[in-house]
């Protein structure tokens, strides 16, 4: 063999060598996962669906893959987290709301984000738009329209409802497109609302105890803060003034006297974040060129005790969507 085919036999043994050895080097590489959580008072469901999801296609604890979960209090929390992530080198962070979303993104411009259960990442400035996430964000989201669905689920159990109290939280970018979102859903239900803005525990607490007996029935909230971190502050004050209250996605919160939850399907969700943005992710997709997928299946569960104590009968047509408990 001349020198010149010795070199071309070189070059393509290269060629072929270099896929054999970055296959070897993905099958010896240990992933690293970060996993930030915002509402310590809580796990968020779709945590360990979406682990048994990583388990069904290959990734296992300790062999090919490490989790690092942090379950936080507040968004700044979330900030430090998402910082010692990136610090790690970790290969992508999974965000389980809005808060633990805009925490990282503060953070970091390149490490990739999946998003699990985060309402209008569009209006919230986490992505140009749905199809084209645009940055290093993508995942599942929420339709923007869930408090106009509460509220016409409140109308349909509680028809004689009038007022309602609202709160938001003008700092979130998001909860402003909500809280317009909430005042056309009331205009056409026919109910009218008293609006509180709030952040913290001591804004909830004073937005309540301003209430005059009697002046609302029901408490909504726009904000994904405050849906996340502070329902657990809500429920005895709601039940102290008498008011109905919703509880979002938080179905564990319905055993404990709220009135109803209308959330996302988390199980599947979290199960589908595994294989639609987690696993393609860490085999080289970028987020941006991954549309973020609204999430088309919500769950009803209705507390039947609650609605019995407060004089409403629930109709037909809650009864046959809905996972009534007593």
């Amino acid at each position: 063999m001349n020198r010149r085919n010795t070199l071309f036999a070189l070059i393509a043994l290269g060629a072929a060598a270099r896929p054999l050895f970055s296959f070897a080097q993905a099958q010896d590489k240990v992933w690293r996962v970060g996993l930030v959580h915002v509402g310590n008072d809580h796990e968020p469901p779709s945590l360990k669906p979406l682990l048994e999801g990583m388990r069904g296609l290959g990734y296992e604890e300790g062999r090919n893959v490490r989790y690092d979960f942090r379950n936080v209090a507040e968004e700044v929390d979330a900030v430090e987290a998402a910082r010692a992530f990136v610090g790690e080198a970790v290969d992508v962070i999974v965000a389980f709301d809005n808060e633990a979303v805009a925490a990282a993104q503060r953070v970091t411009a390149t490490t990739p984000i999946v998003m699990v259960n985060v309402g209008n990442p569009v209006a919230a400035g986490f992505a140009q738009s749905l199809a084209r996430p645009g940055a290093n964000i993508t995942g599942f989201a929420g339709r923007t329209e869930i408090p106009g669905k509460e509220m016409e689920i409140l109308r349909e159990i509680a028809p004689k409802a009038k007022r309602i109290l609202l709160l938001f939280d003008s700092q979130e970018r998001a909860s402003i497109t909500w809280r317009a979102d909430s005042r056309i859903a009331a205009k056409k239900l026919g109910f009218t609302l008293v609006e509180r803005d709030t952040s913290n525990v001591a804004g909830i607490r004073q937005a309540f105890a301003r209430l005059k007996p009697g002046e609302v029935e029901a408490v909504v909230f726009a904000s994904n803060g405050i849906r996340h971190r502070y329902m657990s502050v809500i429920l005895p004050l709601a039940q102290a003034h008498k008011v109905l209250m919703i509880a979002g996605g938080r179905k564990d919160l319905v055993k404990q006297g709220v009135l109803f939850s209308y959330g996302y399907n988390y199980a599947k969700v979290g199960r589908a974040t595994a294989g639609r943005y987690l696993d393609r992710v860490l085999k080289g997709i970028a987020p941006r060129d991954l549309p973020i997928e609204e999430i088309t299946e919500y769950e009803l569960t209705v507390n039947g005790g609650v609605a019995k104590r407060s004089g409403l009968t629930l109709p037909q047509s809650i009864l046959v969507r809905a996972d009534v408990i007593e």
